[in-house]
């Protein structure tokens, strides 16, 4: 019979910090997240590196969670906008296909924080910037896309109580 064990969380190799080259190799509906700031529309993206990765063969992946929003000061608009090279028009703010952004490449900005809970240490992503084409690195083919399942539904909205059904002798003052 196996025996289940806490083994604790390991340091995972990480990627060197700084500018690296990356291509996002897939963005990821995940529907609606409770947050700490209500429930969002939440997608992700993940991008190879330039760095190969120790333990693994191919390169390493970073991945960046965004708000779903073109807002201008949402932060995948700002990170849009520095991949792209060029702000948004309030036309193109109406609608971006995510999907446009697979086997484009970036220079993703790399930093190391720790993590307050765990005192693990993550590789994040803090800003991109546009690369030429001619600087891209193509992806490995080793990542496989997950199949996704539909993205979790938005909550319904849930109807404000009407003070009208409360009678004056039921309330406490």
């Amino acid at each position: 019979m196996p025996i289940a064990k806490d083994k604790g969380q390991v340091q995972q190799p990480l990627p060197e910090t700084g500018l690296a080259k990356g291509v996002c190799v897939d963005v990821i509906d995940l529907g609606y997240v409770e947050t700490a700031y209500g429930t969002k529309e939440k997608v992700l993206i993940i991008w190879e590196i330039d760095q190969d990765h120790p333990e693994l063969p191919g390169p390493f992946r970073v991945n960046k969670r965004y708000t779903l929003s073109l807002h201008e000061k949402a932060n995948l608009s700002k990170d849009l906008e520095g991949w792209r090279g060029k702000a948004f028009t309030n036309d193109e703010r109406k609608g971006f296909e995510l999907n446009d952004l697979m086997g484009k490449g970036c220079y993703l900005s790399l930093v190391h924080n720790t993590s307050e809970k765990t005192g693990i240490i993550y590789a994040n992503v803090s800003s991109i910037t546009a690369a030429k084409r001619e600087e891209w690195i193509a992806p490995s083919g080793l990542y496989e896309r997950k199949e996704q399942t539909a993205p979790t539904p938005a909550p319904a909205p849930q109807p404000a109580p009407s003070m009208a059904l409360v009678a004056d002798d039921d309330l406490p003052f």
